[in-house]
């Protein structure tokens, strides 16, 4: 490369250094306006990673909040004290105040309180106030053991363990403790629980050898095997005649009604000899 040019360069290039810049300062409100938003954002970081629960709701604004999501947390909430043997009638501000939720609109409040929580079916409700609802009335062991002893006389069957873990106060300790009058089964094809109502009373010892010969028993039989065991047993089996088929009549030639056809004359002014009959000549070209 010209050293010249290079002289050239290095010449512009300390001419730039030697310039003074200005550079705007910024204004301290600026500043601490920077800081503010790295700390609130730092602290809703913070607390979603952390889950904590005393959490302060009010101090976030201008959250959108969902109406169904709400109304979820007032039933949980009301479910939750329910477990915990306090089911008193709450209005919807003390609703609000104890799930966290006081920021929400107007419109969406009244949408809670005169149709939400009213057609709900595991809230009821008494004076604009609220409580929860349960599937059964169960308070204690005993009031369960009368329960699923009704069930067992009505022939209503047993009961699936989540309704009854909803009903009843306190109902892990419970469950945990019952004796051999209640037996809980699994449904093999959804895995649910069912409890039922066991009959100490009327029990009876059945021998093995019954046993093995129920097991031996198939029951995964066709129709076709049941006829083959009529048949070797000399008896015999129904036949089903099928639907009766109704005979259609036959149908009339159309050439014949064309002829038996009788038409009406709407030129009834007009004299028999100024009209002419051509029904000869139609039939003569028909042939």
């Amino acid at each position: 490369m010209d050293p010249a040019l290079l002289k050239e360069r290095e010449k512009f290039i300390n001419r730039q250094l030697a310039q003074p810049t200005i550079e705007k300062r910024k204004s301290q409100s600026s500043v601490s306006k920077q800081k503010s938003d790295k700390q609130v954002k730092s602290f809703t970081a913070t607390t979603a990673a952390s889950g904590n629960k005393s959490y302060n709701y009010k101090l976030t604004t201008g959250r959108s909040k969902s109406k169904f999501g709400v109304l979820n947390k007032i039933v949980n909430y009301l479910k939750d004290r329910y477990q915990h043997g306090e089911n008193s009638l709450l209005s919807v501000d003390e609703l609000l105040d104890l799930t966290q939720n006081t920021d929400i609109e107007s419109a969406d409040k009244d949408w809670l309180e005169k149709h939400a929580l009213v057609n709900n079916e595991k809230i009821s409700f008494l004076e604009n106030k609220f409580k929860f609802k349960p599937k059964f009335e169960i308070r204690n062991r005993k009031q369960l053991y009368k329960f699923l002893k009704k069930q067992f006389i009505n022939g209503s069957g047993g009961v699936y363990v989540d309704d009854v873990k909803e009903s009843l106060p306190n109902s892990e300790a419970i469950l945990k403790n019952l004796d051999d009058s209640v037996i809980i089964l699994t449904r093999p094809n959804d895995k649910k629980q069912v409890m039922y109502f066991n009959d100490t009373e009327n029990k009876f010892e059945i021998s093995e050898e019954f046993k093995q010969l129920w097991c031996s028993i198939s029951v995964d039989v066709s129709e076709i095997d049941i006829e083959m065991y009529l048949k070797n047993a000399g008896m015999t089996v129904m036949e089903d005649s099928g639907p009766i088929k109704r005979k259609v009549p036959p149908r009339k030639n159309a050439r014949q009604n064309k002829r038996s056809r009788q038409f009406k004359f709407t030129n009834t002014h007009l004299d028999k000899d100024t009209l002419k009959d051509y029904s000869d000549l139609a039939t003569k070209s028909d042939k």
